[in-house]
């Protein structure tokens, strides 16, 4: 698969990307973030070696946070977003939020319906 840019341009047209696969494919895409969202990562972004650097120290529990909820948000083709703030210079403290707005409802018959959004933001706090 092609690499894209980490930018939110980036992410915005590989998610183009995705949601034009067949559903089988795409699950297959929403399995392979949950399962190891670092190696995913490296496979559709065009990522430096200290981004990649800085992905293998991330907290087991922040990674499976982003990827359970990247998963869901593929799955059912909501939006996903890349925002990467200015608010400090990329030496500073790095802090990266994931911000699922994301709903599941059942309905009368078990069906699941879902909806909302799911955002990444990428900060740098000044040291």
């Amino acid at each position: 698969m092609e690499k894209f840019l980490f930018n939110t341009e980036g992410a915005a047209t590989l998610l183009q990307h995705l949601y034009s696969l067949a559903p089988a494919e795409l699950l297959t895409e929403a399995l392979a973030a949950e399962y190891d969202l670092t190696a995913w990562l490296i496979g559709h972004f065009e990522l430096s070696p200290s981004q990649v650097a800085y992905l293998s120290q991330l907290d087991a529990n922040m990674l499976h946070f982003m990827a359970s909820n990247l998963s869901y948000a593929l799955r059912y083709k909501l939006p996903v977003h890349l925002e990467k703030t200015k608010n400090g210079d990329e030496g500073g403290t790095k802090l990266i939020e994931t911000k699922p707005k994301m709903t599941a409802q059942a309905t009368n018959t078990g069906s699941l319906v879902p909806d909302g959004e799911l955002t990444f933001t990428i900060s740098y706090l000044p040291n």
